[in-house]
C-alpha cells in the first residue's frame, strides 16, 4: 500500500514541476514562489506518508527575494519558535519604516503589541523581544536590502533581524556593504562596536552602550575599569546640550571639554575632593529641546513658573526616554551663549535651579562656576544675601515667606530669619548680590563655599565617599 502512495507522490511531483515549467516557459514570473511552493508540496506529501513535517517552515525563505507578506510570515514563525534552529538570509522586494513594523506587530499579536521591539541592542535580551539592527534613518529596511533572521536569547529566546547587506542584485544576489551614515556631529554611525571596545563617540557603541569617560563601550553609568565595565562612581553628573523650542540647535564647540571644566570645579570646591575617582560624568550627545529661556527674563509671573516647570519637566523627559534613570546623581542642561536670558534694567541670568534635587540650566560661558553655584542649591543652600524663610526651590525665590526675590521686573526686599543650612558669611560663592536688603557686610563673593556652607555640604556629600 506505502509503494502505491509513494508511487502515486512521484507522478503527483513530475506533473506538478512540468507544469511549472511550462508557465515558466509562457513567460510568467514565478520567481519568489516557485521553490517554496515545490517544498510545501513536499512537505504535505512527506506528512501524508510518514505523519511529520519533511521541512522546517522557515528554511523555504532562506535565500529568497520575499515579499511583505512574506515578511509578516517569518516574523510571526519566528517568534511562535516555529523555525527550530534556523538562521536565514532574505533580501526585501519592498521597504519599512519603523512604524510598519510596529504597526505589524500589533496585527499579529506578538512582542506584547509592539511594546518589546527594540532597535539597535548589543546583544539577545532573552525576553522575547524582537530586536532591530538596521539602518538608523527612518527607515530600518529598504528595498533590496539583504537581512539575517534567527532567534537568540535566554531564558527566553529574541528575534533578531540584522542588516547584512544594502542595494542586492536580484539576479546574482550579490550585495554592496552597509554605508556608514554620520550624526549632526560628523561621528560615523556605526553601532558596531560592543562592550568594553574603544570609541570615539557613542554613535560607534551598540544598543544602549555609551561611550564612557575612558572612550570605551559600557552601559549608561558604568566605566571600564581596564578588564569590564563596571559602576564604579557613586555621583554621577550628567551634562546635557539643550535647544530652545523654535531656534536652530547650534552643538557647543568642545562641549565635553567644557563640563569636565564644570565637573572639575564642582569637586574641587566641595568635599568631593577627597574622593575625586568616585565622582563621574556622563556627556550625552543629544540635545533636549526645552522651552524658549527668554521668557524666564518675562515680568509675568506666571509666564517665568509655567517656562521654568516645563523646562525642568521636559530634561527628566530626556533623561528617561534615553534611559539614564538611576544613572545619575544630578543633571544639568547646558545653552549656548553666554546667557540663559537677560532681565532689562536688572541683569542676565548665566544659570538657575528649583532647589534641592532639581535639574540645573547654565549657559555654556558659565559652566564652572555657575554649575557649582547652582549645584550648592541642589544640596540645600540658598542664596546667601537673600536670606529668610522656608526653602521651596522656586525660580528666583529662596525661600517661600520672608525672602529678597526680584518681583515685577525690579528687586522687592523682605527680609526674614534665615532658616536655610548657612548664615550670610564673607568670601562665598553662595554670595550673588549682597547690595540686596543692605547685607553688604555680611556676604562677599567668592570662588568657593563659606563655612557654614562647606559644613552642610560635608553632612550631604560625605556618603559619597564612603
Amino acid at each position: 500500500m506505502e509503494i502505491k502512495i509513494i508511487e502515486t507522490i512521484g507522478i503527483g511531483l513530475v506533473v506538478f514541476i512540468t507544469s511549472i515549467l511550462i508557465i515558466k516557459s509562457l513567460g510568467y514570473e514565478i520567481q519568489l514562489d516557485f521553490g517554496r511552493k515545490i517544498k510545501g508540496l513536499i512537505n504535505e506529501l512527506y506528512s501524508t506518508v510518514f505523519g511529520k513535517k519533511y521541512y522546517n517552515l522557515c528554511e523555504v525563505y532562506d535565500d529568497e527575494y520575499i515579499s511583505v507578506d512574506d515578511f509578516e510570515t517569518l516574523l510571526n514563525a519566528y517568534y511562535n519558535k516555529q523555525c527550530e534552529d534556523t538562521k536565514i538570509d532574505v533580501i526585501l522586494s519592498f521597504s519599512l519604516t519603523r512604524e510598519d513594523i510596529l504597526e505589524m506587530s500589533r496585527n499579529i499579536g506578538i512582542a506584547r503589541d509592539e511594546k518589546l521591539i527594540i532597535y539597535d541592542h548589543a546583544e539577545p535580551l532573552g525576553i522575547k523581544a524582537i530586536i532591530i539592527d538596521g539602518n538608523y534613518s527612518k527607515f530600518p529596511f529598504k528595498y533590496n536590502d539583504k537581512i539575517t533572521i534567527w532567534n537568540d536569547g535566554y531564558p527566553e529566546e529574541d528575534v533578531l533581524l540584522n542588516l547584512t547587506g544594502v542595494d542586492c542584485n536580484i539576479d546574482d544576489k550579490t550585495c554592496s556593504p552597509r554605508p556608514i551614515e554620520y550624526d549632526r556631529w560628523g561621528c560615523p554611525i556605526t553601532n558596531d562596536k560592543n562592550r568594553g571596545e574603544e570609541c570615539e563617540c557613542n554613535s560607534q557603541c551598540r544598543g544602549n552602550l555609551i561611550c564612557d569617560e575612558t572612550d570605551h563601550c559600557c552601559p549608561a553609568g558604568e566605566t571600564w575599569t581596564g578588564t569590564k565595565c563596571g559602576f564604579q562612581h557613586t555621583f554621577t553628573i550628567l551634562f546635557m546640550q539643550l535647544k530652545e523650542n523654535g531656534k536652530e540647535f547650534k552643538p557647543i564647540e568642545n562641549f565635553r571639554e567644557k563640563v569636565e571644566l564644570g565637573r572639575n570645579t564642582w569637586v574641587e570646591l566641595t568635599p568631593l575632593k577627597n574622593c575625586d575617582d568616585r565622582v563621574g560624568l556622563i556627556v550625552e550627545e543629544k540635545y533636549c529641546e526645552v522651552p524658549d529661556q527668554n521668557l524666564l527674563c518675562s515680568n509675568n509671573n506666571k509666564i517665568v513658573d509655567k517656562a521654568f516647570r516645563d523646562t525642568n519637566k521636559a530634561i527628566l523627559e530626556c533623561v528617561k526616554d534615553w534611559e539614564y534613570d538611576d544613572t545619575y546623581t544630578r543633571v544639568e542642561g547646558v545653552l549656548p551663549g553666554d546667557n540663559v536670558c537677560c532681565i532689562e534694567g536688572v541683569g542676565c541670568v548665566g544659570g538657575y535651579t528649583g532647589g534641592y534635587n532639581y535639574p540645573l540650566v547654565s549657559s555654556e560661558s558659565n559652566i564652572q562656576f555657575v554649575s557649582s553655584h547652582e549645584m550648592g542649591h541642589t544640596f540645600g543652600l540658598c542664596d546667601e544675601a537673600y536670606g529668610g524663610g522656608t526653602c521651596t526651590g522656586q525660580l528666583f525665590r529662596t525661600c517661600e515667606n520672608k525672602y529678597c526675590s526680584p518681583v515685577g521686573g525690579g528687586m522687592e526686599c523682605e527680609p526674614g530669619p534665615n532658616c536655610c543650612p548657612n548664615k550670610p558669611e564673607m568670601d562665598s560663592i553662595m554670595c550673588t548680590d549682597p547690595g540686596i536688603c543692605n547685607r553688604e557686610n555680611e556676604c562677599s563673593y567668592a570662588e568657593k563655599f563659606a563655612s557654614t556652607s562647606y559644613s552642610h555640604l560635608k553632612k550631604e556629600l560625605n556618603e559619597y565617599c564612603e
